[in-house]
């Protein structure tokens, strides 16, 4: 029949670590893992900084930006007159459609 398990007693009270203790310990293991995958990350970054060049030379040189501001008054934009509205529109669009980036 149904016999009462044994008794046992409770385990001990875990310690709980610091902040500063978990953190070392991570940045350890991530450093250790870092390590262990060195050649396999110069291979990764050789290959993404190999395929940035490549591409590079077959775009061309680049230019960051194109000076298409709209060369608006702040004034004209903060009280704009009813009449002015449709260049304020067409300045602020033509700048929008622009590519920034070529």
């Amino acid at each position: 029949m149904y016999e009462p398990p044994e008794e046992y007693s409770l385990p001990i009270e875990t310690i709980k670590h610091s902040f500063g203790y978990q953190f070392i310990h991570q940045l350890n293991r991530a450093v250790l893992v870092g390590w262990r995958n060195r050649f396999s990350k110069i291979i990764n970054c050789t290959v993404i900084v190999g395929a940035v060049i490549f591409i590079t030379a077959l775009d061309g040189v680049t230019k960051v930006a194109i000076d298409s501001d709209p060369n608006l008054p702040f004034a004209t934009l903060l009280r704009p007159q009813h009449s002015d509205m449709q260049d304020i529109f067409v300045d602020i669009f033509a700048y929008a459609r622009s590519d920034q980036a070529l």
